[in-house]
């Protein structure tokens, strides 16, 4: 079970990383398109303008680092729930074997 509270800590830290990650692109993006606002840039570039700014290349970098390290997390979770129904399944195999061997 040691496996199974280490990978659900890993998870938890991992989504709370990635959430932080999506929130500070958001801001950073916002603020991009606020300064290309104040630049007088057109509506419809200004969020081309932003998608340029090195500030939110490096954020969005983040972001997509923040989830795809919770997307394994989430799938090594997923192996580890497997792993323990295929155990179960085994345990309950085993009790019905010895229930009907009239031992």
């Amino acid at each position: 079970m040691d496996t199974l509270s280490n990978a659900l800590a890993s998870w938890k830290e991992l989504y709370r990383a990635k959430e932080q990650a999506e929130h500070q692109y958001d801001l950073v993006y916002a603020v991009a398109r606020k300064e290309a606002a104040d630049l007088g840039i057109a509506a419809n570039d200004r969020k081309f303008h932003a998608d340029v700014q090195p500030a939110v290349k490096d954020a969005r970098s983040a972001k997509i680092d923040a989830d795809t390290a919770f997307k394994y997390a989430e799938e090594r979770l997923k192996g580890i729930h497997a792993a323990i129904r295929a155990w179960q399944s085994v345990g309950t195999s085993v009790r019905q074997a010895y229930a009907t061997s009239n031992l």
